[in-house]
């Protein structure tokens, strides 16, 4: 069985054979196992429709009234109406079943329906075929498969008739039918021959769900949970499908948590003499970078690093400064003059140090400034908080901690605001003096000037309009022959048309056509007849020879010519069984009925086309006067029409339109 869809979806999926026994949580969750958007080319090629011959048909793709690929029924495939007509068609595709005992059916629907018509959706085997129907029930191909693999919407039972008419999500769930093996999921469509009630289906973002188990796992920061071949050392959602005792594929989801390992850094100072012993009872007596180990409340272990520092008794050189004036009393001193000094001491930990101390005596400075600021700002430098142009003194310490008398001269430069009307077209992006704008309104933004101050900026911007020609007027139809003006050009071929003029607003306006050129159709048939047969041609009944025209109205709209040259012969031997013989409608789009004097023989109806291939027999039984053929699947053209008995031929040459 091929797992694909499931390689998809569940990007953690990892093949097991076993369950592994670990010591947590389980609960039931829903994981898709087959999912549809239509958007992807390999997954609509994967989808069979089984249309008849009724206007009402499945299609895959996009209707006019939607831009997304999906899965709809179409009178003419390109919206999602339908034609008042009986029918019931399928569209289904092959899916992968998982070992749960139930599925749930999600997806966007729109459809709308009246009288007896309704959607379904079932399960069905692998091997099941479908074909469409035109009886009101649609038992006569699906078969138990309704009653048994139906999916049952939450709103509507098994089926929707007049429900929906706006697309929503709809849920759906079916037992089933035959878990770890294929079957084809199956839409069913059928509508009576009422008046129609659109939209007709369409359905999009289908997905097929089943449950799966869970299992929670904790674990500690650092350590390694092993599934199979993979190795996990992050927190997160990981699936694994594994083979049961029944040798069915079951996905497993694993929430796995990681707990966090501590790391406490501790700085220890001893003197050389003295110890210092860790949690776990280990004595030091040496520098250096120690770990003790300690469990956290959630059972994970936290690990203390030891930064040990054994001090030594020995001099310390002390480097340090003092201002005029000044006493230094650090260490036991009492200082005013720069030198070095010496003392013994005794440290907080209880280590005797000797102290040499070289002390520096550092000055005072007076010091001016001169600064500027733009108009609104504060001057908060060398300890001013001033706004206002002016001469200001103010006492500060140096970098060596000193008093130093501290002038500032500050000028306030001015900040300017400009207003800008400008427009752009609509689509454009209007992008100077640092806006990105592309629609009408009233904007602000800051620029620096060349006094370094910010400039404010205000602009007014229009946004203009630009015509595009209305969609209800873009297709034009003329006949061969004739010609349509489009801006100043004159059109005779079928092909879309676009061109760009400008507006009173200087932006570019679009105008375009799509012209449609049908074609006429001149066509010449002769016909033979007997002396005192009657030949029907479009309606007239001619009996005498001669060359006769019509004008027809071919199915784009334009006039087709059709000539008649008909020739009356009496050279032909008359049988009693073939004298009186009529056909009509001839030419003919449909169908040809042939009325003629009954006969006790059966007798032969072949019709052949002008290269004399066979296309098409009837059998006229015994005593049967009236006949009816069908030459609606025949190509327009002409062809020969014989009828034969033991006896005689006839033959009548009838023109397909």
């Amino acid at each position: 069985m091929v797992r694909k869809v499931i390689n998809v979806l569940f990007v953690f999926c990892l093949m097991s054979a076993h369950y592994n026994t670990w010591a947590s949580d389980t609960a039931d969750t829903a994981a898709a196992f087959f999912t549809c958007d239509f958007e992807n080319a390999d997954q609509r090629s994967l989808w069979q429709l089984k249309n008849g011959s009724c206007q009402n048909k499945w299609y895959i793709g996009q209707p006019s009234d939607n831009q997304n690929y999906c899965l709809f029924v179409s009178s003419d495939g390109k919206d999602t109406s339908y034609k008042s007509s009986s029918t019931t068609i399928v569209a289904y595709t092959e899916i992968d079943l998982p070992s749960s005992d139930s599925i749930t059916l999600e997806m966007y629907l729109n459809v709308g329906g009246e009288g007896s018509d309704y959607l379904k959706a079932f399960l069905a085997p692998v091997d099941a075929e479908f074909q469409p129907n035109t009886t009101k029930e649609a038992s006569g191909f699906a078969g138990k498969y309704y009653s048994t693999n139906a999916f049952k919407f939450e709103k509507t039972d098994n089926y929707f008739i007049n429900k929906l008419k706006n697309a929503e999500k709809v849920y759906a769930k079916a037992a089933n039918p035959a878990p770890c093996s294929s079957a084809k999921l199956v839409f069913v469509w059928r509508n009576d021959n009422k008046t129609e009630e659109n939209p007709a289906p369409v359905i999009d973002n289908i997905e097929l769900k089943a449950r799966i188990s869970s299992i929670n796992k904790t674990l500690c920061k650092g350590e390694i949970l092993t599934l199979n071949n993979r190795n996990v050392n992050q927190a997160g959602v990981y699936y694994d499908t594994i083979i049961t005792d029944g040798g069915c594929d079951s996905i497993i989801q694993y929430n796995v948590t990681f707990y966090d390992t501590f790391v406490v850094n501790k700085d220890v100072e001893i003197c050389s003499d003295g110890s210092y012993v860790l949690d776990n009872g280990t004595v030091l007596t040496t520098s250096g970078v120690y770990t003790d180990n300690m469990q956290s409340v959630n059972g994970c272990d936290s690990i203390i690093v030891i930064n040990l520092k054994v001090k030594e008794v020995f001099d310390t050189v002390i480097y340090d400064t003092v201002c005029a004036g000044g006493v230094y009393n650090k260490y036991g001193f009492s200082l005013t003059q720069t030198g070095s000094y010496f003392d013994t001491l005794k440290r907080t930990n209880g280590c005797d140090s000797i102290v040499n101390l070289r002390l520096q005596v550092n000055s005072a400075y007076n010091i001016t400034h001169v600064d500027t600021i733009c108009n609104g700002e504060i001057f908060d430098k060398y300890g001013f908080n001033v706004s206002q142009a002016g001469f200001y003194t103010d006492s500060l310490l140096t970098d060596d901690g000193c008093d130093s008398i501290i002038n500032l001269n500050l000028k306030v430069n001015d900040t300017l605001i400009a207003d800008i009307y400008d427009s752009i077209c609509f689509g454009q992006i209007y992008s100077q003096y640092g806006f990105t704008e592309s629609e009408s309104g009233v904007y602000t933004d800051s620029l620096q000037s060349v006094n370094g101050c910010d400039s404010i900026v205000i602009l007014h911007l229009t946004v203009n309009p630009v015509y595009v020609q209305s969609a209800d007027s873009d297709t034009v139809r003329i006949c061969q022959g004739e010609s349509v003006e489009f801006c100043g050009k004159t059109l005779t071929t079928s092909g879309y048309y676009e061109e760009k003029m400008q507006n009173i607003y200087g932006c570019d306006s679009i105008r375009h056509i799509t012209l449609v050129v049908s074609p006429v159709y001149w066509t010449v048939d002769s016909v033979t007849i007997q002396s005192g047969e009657k030949y029907k041609f479009n309606g007239k009944t001619y009996t005498q020879e001669g060359v006769y025209t019509d004008t027809l109205t071919s199915i784009g709209g334009c006039d087709s010519i059709v000539t008649l040259h008909l020739t009356v012969s009496s050279s032909l031997i008359e049988v009693s069984g073939l004298q009186y013989i009529e056909i009509f409608p001839n030419p003919a789009t449909t169908d040809i009925e042939i009325v003629m004097q009954s006969s006790a023989n059966k007798e032969i109806i072949n019709i052949t086309d002008m290269t004399g291939r066979l296309v098409k027999t009837v059998q006229i039984l015994a005593n049967q006067s009236k006949t009816r053929i069908d030459v609606s699947d025949l190509p327009k053209g002409s062809y020969i029409l014989r009828i034969s008995d033991n006896k005689t031929v006839f033959e009548r040459t009838v023109i397909i339109q």
